[in-house]
């Protein structure tokens, strides 16, 4: 319901307090990332990267729930944030925290060749190259983008 519009921000807060455990904390923070406006969209993608509000397991809950969208297109605004915000993430965050937000935020989605450009060069940045870990991460995000391109091309030629 959430992906899709169809709940609201409040009925989704009026869930979380008839199930206030646990299990309903991790729903619940899925269900505000999963909200498909960008006023919601901006406000989680600023929780998850630059606050430490959620435990480890609510934010790999929300980042999860991120990039479940119907229309791609609407995680384009966060291509240059996810960017922007990677190398604080590594510096700021546990390496736990920081794979999950790096793994989950990024907009495979999209899955573009403008995608593929903008992990590319980010790649070559000298920052980037002196992390083997963040790397190998940007690396798989980078693989996941072209397996999802030679998909599509296959698809196109079916």
């Amino acid at each position: 319901m959430a992906v899709g519009g169809k709940i609201s921000s409040q009925v989704v807060d009026q869930e979380l307090a008839n199930d206030n455990t646990a299990n309903g904390q991790k729903y619940h923070v899925a269900a505000v990332a999963a909200l498909p406006d960008i006023v919601s969209k901006q406000a989680m993608f600023t929780k998850l990267v630059a606050t430490d509000e959620l435990s480890n397991a609510l934010v790999n809950s929300a980042s999860l729930a991120f990039g479940r969208v119907l229309d791609p297109k609407s995680l384009q605004p966060f291509v240059a944030q996810y960017f922007a915000s990677v190398l604080k993430v590594w510096e700021d965050k546990t390496y736990h925290m920081a794979e999950y937000l790096l793994i989950n935020l990024y907009p495979l989605a999209l899955a573009n060749k403008e995608l593929v450009s903008e992990t590319e060069a980010f790649l070559a940045k000298a920052e980037v190259q002196s992390k083997p870990a963040l790397r190998r991460i940007i690396i798989e995000n980078l693989a996941n983008v072209e397996r999802a391109l030679n998909a599509q091309q296959r698809d196109l030629r079916s």
